[in-house]
């Protein structure tokens, strides 16, 4: 059963009051750290969250709204393809995407976010694209940081291995070495002993 199923019935059965819902609603979406915005169909902003309003440098919902704020400009070039093809999945084709996106240092507080782009429907019919954004910036910086102790781990075990092979190389030909001269001493007490006897 879906969210506005689930509503309608508390409504019917005098659970909950529409009121209250909203009121709830409202308190989750202005009290969540995740950046939330609604924008109709042809990606205009309709809303944006105090978080969504403080990530992106903006003083209000009214300076979002009257500037234009769009979520693309936030985006770095390489980003902004994927961003646009998201949101054209979910108005074309009613898909949600989640996809990384890297901002542009300047335009928000995050470096790098997930961006969930969910298409809203109502009777059937596209009325709005949501979009729920969370900060990854220190996971990014831990899958990092992991990678660069990996690869210098790997680097370490590759120098050890390579010096412990010229190690090992070292001793075969001590042992090559030290192999001849006992075979030499072998053959020299040989002679030796042939000569004591004649």
């Amino acid at each position: 059963m879906d969210s506005t199923k689930i509503e309608q019935k508390c409504v019917e059965e005098n659970h909950i009051d529409l009121k209250e819902i909203c009121c709830r609603y409202k308190v989750l979406i202005e009290t969540s750290p995740d950046c939330i915005k609604l924008f109709d169909i042809d990606g205009n902003l309709i809303y944006i969250n105090p978080a969504g309003v403080k990530e992106n440098y903006l003083t209000s919902l009214e300076e979002a709204l009257s500037s234009k704020w769009n979520i693309i400009d936030s985006v770095v070039d390489e980003d902004k393809p994927k961003v646009k093809k998201a949101f054209q999945e979910a108005v074309n084709n009613r898909k949600t995407t989640s996809l990384e996106i890297r901002h542009v240092e300047n335009t928000s507080n995050r470096e790098v976010c997930l961006e969930t782009i969910i298409p809203i429907e109502s009777e059937g019919k596209l009325i709005g694209v949501f979009g729920v954004c969370r900060d990854i910036t220190k996971i990014k910086k831990m899958e990092k940081d992991l990678l660069n102790s990996k690869i210098e781990l790997e680097k370490k075990v590759e120098d050890r291995t390579k010096e412990l092979a010229e190690k090992i190389n070292e001793l075969k030909k001590i042992n090559e070495i030290m192999t001849g001269r006992e075979i030499k001493m072998i053959e020299l007490k040989k002679q030796i002993e042939e000569m004591k006897k004649s």
